[in-house]
């Protein structure tokens, strides 16, 4: 028998994964604000509606808005300050519908409506290792944070003087008290904080019928 030469067969080379970090999207407060029934549990909640693509607004601040002084531990209302700009692509039931009177106050169209909230702001600490917390109240109910329907806490990392460009979201499924009172937000941090360029996005997730 013929001798055949060896072959030599490259073994495949290992390649190691790149990881590629995934843009942070904020998480999503869940807030059903409404009405309280005759116990103090939730009241009635309006009719289901239906979900579609029904656009959205944005209600932002002229460049060179005033610039909100928050002393520490003190509310501050979320105000875009007018003159304002507003991007408005609302369609459907929605179309011409304000979301956000001139006295900062969140409105709501109907009961059984659900909305996605997504707030801009830019804050800068007077000082370092704070916080500021963001609240959504049923008007009338502003006294205090333990009074709020919802409520995140944004850490202020960088150093005193630093920018901190925050962005939060919160899903609301407005019922009977919000309604007839509207529902306002508010901001309270831990150490002196500079608030500038607020700015407030409404999009409607679901048309109640």
């Amino acid at each position: 028998m013929p001798d055949f030469p060896a072959v030599r067969v490259p073994m495949p080379r290992r390649v190691a994964a790149a990881l590629v970090p995934a843009p942070h999207v904020p998480p999503v407060a869940i807030v059903r604000v409404g009405s309280i029934g005759p116990a103090g549990g939730p009241g009635p909640e309006g009719p289901p509606g239906a979900p579609g693509n029904y656009g959205s607004v944005r209600y932002g601040e002229m460049m060179g808005a005033a610039i909100t002084d928050m002393e520490a531990n003190t509310n501050a209302p979320f105000i875009v300050t007018a003159p304002r700009e507003v991007a408005n692509g609302l369609q459907g039931p929605f179309q011409g519908f304000d979301f956000l009177d001139d006295a900062g106050v969140l409105r709501a169209r109907k009961a059984g409506d659900s909305y996605q909230l997504s707030l801009r702001v830019t804050a800068i600490p007077q000082l370092f290792g704070g916080w500021i917390k963001i609240g959504i109240y049923i008007a009338g109910n502003i006294s205090g944070l333990n009074g709020a329907t919802s409520e995140r806490t944004v850490p202020l990392t960088e150093a005193a003087g630093t920018s901190h460009r925050i962005d939060e979201l919160f899903q609301v499924f407005p019922r009977a008290g919000f309604i007839a009172n509207g529902a306002v937000i508010m901001l309270r941090a831990s150490v002196p904080v500079r608030l500038s360029q607020e700015t407030l996005f409404v999009t409607p997730l679901v048309a109640a019928p």
